[in-house]
């Protein structure tokens, strides 16, 4: 059998490359029992073997070389990007050049008002903030493959940002190197189902007696820049906000219990990377505190020489440090190991597509003790931090002339 149903289901990565290929239109991505999707093949199929071809984990396509690589801690000058970013607004900031520099096509993920987790292209300004933010949720390509090829034939530069088992799929689809293509790879530690976010965005509707009218994952505060914050807006206006011990979703994506089946395994997750650009939250933040406290930053990896040559054109757009990449490596898990299979994923995965949030939660919530220090600190505004931290420097560093001069 020469086509993509004879692939282990639990490699497949869902990427979309197989369906996309098709000619006969003999594939679709059907939801599996857990709201994954995989490739199902029709009767139609002709057995060409042109998805196997483009298949990432059949063909395994050339990753960039595991040489060190320039890398950075930044976060955009645009605080009006940066603030609805996760963290430091590289891929929006990214996009905001390629459309207003080179007249380019951006591709991302967007959260339709129906809770679709989706590729879609954007080619205006205005339209960025649809590609921003986390969507821990698993993408679906769409047909996004075909459209990049056509715009890349057509001479036009295209900025792609994926996953980097996507960016993978993308590759191996368009199955030779364009010159206007930059790919940004996102540092994934692996995606929940697509149907299991949207059975739990009916359950927070259905507890509220009123529709939910977006839920973000990621949300900067004035106490925390760090984002890793819930928000569901209702259609009546109220917002609730919650932590990641607080919200069961994102509890069990941070415990890292509902990606699929193929995350556990990924062969991405080490430092041959996919993309140009490597692109996250930063590992090694914290033994950078004294470049821009309190202010969430990005690590951003230089993989090619493309990324090289356009990060020398637009890095006046950020403020940034170089910081070293193999610590950035050993702090920054995903860049070296995938998460272990837990025991209980498959029944956790079945209870969320059973809608049993209730059973969940009493069983995987954590009762949200926190120390008092803590507690106190989640309530002071950043901007209050930034200061007190401004003072302690100044004293840290007036102490060290004292010390100084009495060893003189």
């Amino acid at each position: 059998m020469n086509n993509i149903a004879v692939m282990n289901k639990n490699s497949c990565t869902g990427c979309g490359a197989c369906a996309q290929v098709c000619s006969k239109n003999c594939i679709q991505m059907i939801s599996d029992d857990f709201g994954f999707l995989y490739p199902e093949v029709s009767d139609n199929c002709i057995y060409c073997g042109k998805c196997l071809t483009v298949c990432p984990t059949v063909c395994k396509p050339l990753s960039v070389e595991s040489r060190e690589k320039p890398c950075y801690m930044l976060t955009t000058k645009n605080k009006k990007l940066e603030a609805k970013s996760a963290s430091g607004g590289f891929c929006a900031a990214l996009a905001s050049y390629f459309i207003k520099s080179v007249d380019g096509i951006v591709f991302g993920c967007v959260m339709t008002p129906v809770f679709d987790v989706c590729h879609q292209s954007i080619t205006c300004e205005k339209d960025i903030y649809k590609i921003q933010g986390s969507k821990y949720v698993q993408s679906n390509t769409q047909n996004t493959f075909t459209e990049a090829k056509e715009i890349l034939d057509a001479g036009k530069y295209v900025l792609y940002m994926a996953t980097p088992c996507q960016i993978a799929g993308l590759k191996s689809y368009l199955s030779k190197d364009y010159p206007k293509l930059i790919t940004v790879d996102l540092i994934c530690h692996g995606v929940p189902s697509g149907q299991a976010f949207k059975n739990y965005i009916e359950y927070l509707s259905k507890t509220s007696r009123t529709p939910v009218k977006e839920y973000t994952f990621r949300n900067k505060t004035r106490y925390d820049r760090t984002g890793f914050i819930s928000k569901t807006e209702y259609n009546q206006g109220k917002a609730i906000y919650k932590k990641p011990f607080e919200d069961i979703f994102f509890g069990l994506f941070s415990k890292g219990k509902i990606y699929r089946r193929s995350c556990y395994s990924c062969q991405y997750a080490c430092i041959q990377r996919q993309g140009d650009f490597t692109c996250g939250d930063c590992g090694s933040r914290i033994l950078h505190n004294d470049f821009l406290p309190y202010e969430a930053m990005s690590s951003l990896i230089l993989n090619t020489d493309k990324a090289l040559s356009l990060w020398n054109g637009i890095q006046n757009l950020f403020e940034f440090t170089q910081i070293d990449f193999e610590t950035e490596v050993r702090r920054n898990k995903q860049l070296r190991e995938c998460t272990a299979l837990p025991a209980d994923r498959d029944e956790i995965c079945k209870a969320m597509i059973d809608s049993k949030w209730e059973l969940l939660s009493s069983k995987y919530l954590s009762n949200g003790k926190r120390s008092l220090l803590r507690k106190i600190s989640g309530r002071i505004p950043i901007s209050f931090k930034q200061r007190l931290f401004k003072i302690i420097r100044v004293i840290k560093s007036k102490n060290i002339r004292k010390c100084s001069y009495w060893r003189l």
